[in-house]
């Protein structure tokens, strides 16, 4: 949605792209952590991004 707005050149754009795919890395890293602390528990989708 930035990059549609601001442009995809624009370093606004480049940096909220950079923050969304660190979010979605962090979602998966805390995703995984989860699995091991809480052996037995459902815990797909628990960190949605």
């Amino acid at each position: 949605m930035v990059a549609s707005v601001y442009g995809p050149n624009n370093s606004a754009s480049f940096s909220f792209q950079k923050a969304a795919a660190a979010m979605d890395r962090l979602c998966l890293d805390l995703q995984t952590q989860a699995a091991r602390d809480l052996p037995g528990v459902h815990i797909d989708g628990f960190y949605n991004s």
